[in-house]
């Protein structure tokens, strides 16, 4: 699909709907989410490139 050509797909390993993952990974809904703002944001960076000089 033409419409899709820059999506990209971003697995939280063990992740429910809600992106939470079991006690046993030994990772935090919070790690989980930051882990999430990041993968965003490097995304978005790559879509849209920031001009410093506006």
């Amino acid at each position: 699909m033409t419409s899709l050509q820059t999506a990209a797909l971003h697995e939280i390993d063990d992740g429910d709907h809600s992106f939470k993952v079991p006690k046993r990974t030994g990772r935090t809904h919070e790690e989980v989410l930051d882990e999430l703002v990041e993968t965003t944001v490097a995304w978005l960076a790559q879509q849209v490139p920031i001009n410093p000089e506006g």
